[in-house]
């Protein structure tokens, strides 16, 4: 019977320690700061399997955001796509990616991404 509650305990604390982790990657994931940092946490998120679409899309797109900091453009453009391919309604994401085609340039691509964000979401492109 102690051991039950041991290997028990031993399960609750790991796994708190899992989510206090994830926590902290979200965390440094979203921190415009250390764009490095960022985009390991954000890497640790995304190879960790236990997002759903909607959390798969967030972090793919904040790494796509660190990347263009950091000028991995190409990597940038990936992410982005990869979070629109997943979350087609993410204007956010249209609008890094364009800016990264922009960075890039490729203007037309650029273009494209920017009226994709103003078609889904015009409130957003007023806050910009």
């Amino acid at each position: 019977m102690v051991r039950t509650f041991s290997f028990i305990g031993a399960l609750l604390s790991g796994s708190s320690t899992v989510l206090a982790q994830a926590d902290w990657d979200w965390q440094a994931c979203e921190d415009v700061r250390d764009p490095v940092a960022a985009i390991a946490a954000c890497t640790r998120l995304i190879n960790g399997r236990t997002l759903g679409d909607v959390g798969l899309a967030i972090a793919l797109y904040s790494r796509g955001v660190h990347f263009i900091n950091v000028a991995e453009i190409d990597q940038a453009i990936a992410d982005e796509s990869r979070a629109i391919q997943i979350e087609p309604l993410h204007p956010r994401a249209y609008n890094a990616r364009g800016n990264a085609y922009y960075i890039k340039g490729d203007i037309e691509l650029a273009i494209q991404d920017y009226d994709a964000q103003l078609e889904i979401a015009p409130q957003e492109c007023k806050r910009l």
